[in-house]
């Protein structure tokens, strides 16, 4: 009995569902945000590293609803609401995000972008429904960006009025220091300028491995499919040679450090 205590003590949890730290546990990773559990059934989530380097302060908080005495198993329900202003890491990243700008006075206005969303787990399956919007303080020069899907992602309730997001994930634990996911999303972000499909998709899947009590590596892929303006020529039903439209694949690798007290 206690061999299966300590094996259960060690077990890695699941990242990502509608379960919420303890009070006074934190985890934090190289890309993962920090995690705070503030008191029962409040979690605080926040990205110190753009909070601190992009100067761009963002700050959610997720409020359990209905928890289950055994963490990981029956039905937990999450609201997450958050609020974020990501007009400084924007500026700071404007030499790339719009490049033709070195040499004008077009500036990135003020947003102020709020969130609320809800997260339902049941065993190892989680779905999470969200919605991020723009609110424009002032002045603005920049237009929605036309650029690789998850950059797109990042600041698309700023530049294109709201993102919504739909997504599914399975994480299940294969032993006691490794677990295997896998997950689906859907986006629909607001319109550009000439107009392309507002929908994107991706698919991911990845494992988390134990390195010793507190340290778990993440590793993984995600593939995305969106429009990126990629066109291919072929021939159409007349016989004529003609410009045709296509979605874009585009796989990226996710690898994380994650710790956790």
């Amino acid at each position: 009995m206690g061999i299966a205590l300590a094996l259960t003590l060690l077990a890695l949890p699941a990242r990502d569902s509608a379960d919420v730290l303890r009070t006074g546990d934190y985890s934090v990773g190289l890309v993962d945000p920090l995690r705070i559990g503030a008191k029962k059934n409040l979690e605080i989530v926040t990205h110190p590293l753009i909070s601190t380097l992009m100067l761009s302060p963002n700050v959610q908080a997720r409020v359990a609803f209905r928890t289950s005495p055994s963490e990981g198993s029956g039905l937990r329900i999450t609201g997450e609401y958050g609020l974020s202003v990501p007009t400084m890491a924007m500026r700071i990243t404007s030499g790339y995000l719009f490049p033709s700008w070195k040499t004008s006075d077009n500036r990135v206005g003020w947003f102020v972008v709020p969130s609320v969303g809800v997260a339902v787990s049941y065993g190892a399956w989680t779905a999470r429904l969200d919605s991020a919007i723009g609110i424009p303080l002032g002045r603005n020069d920049a237009t929605p960006l036309d650029t690789f899907a998850p950059i797109e992602l990042i600041f698309a309730p700023a530049l294109n009025g709201y993102r919504h997001h739909l997504g599914t994930i399975v994480d299940v634990p294969a032993t006691d220091w490794l677990r295997v996911r896998g997950a689906l999303d859907a986006w629909m972000i607001g319109p550009f300028d000439p107009p392309k499909s507002q929908l994107m998709f991706a698919a991911s899947a990845g494992v988390d491995v134990r390195l010793s009590q507190r340290f778990r590596l993440a590793l993984g892929g995600i593939l995305y499919n969106s429009d990126q303006r990629r066109q291919i020529v072929e021939r159409g039903d007349d016989g004529r040679w003609k410009r045709t439209n296509v979605r874009s694949w585009d796989v990226y690798p996710t690898f994380d450090v994650i710790f956790t007290h």
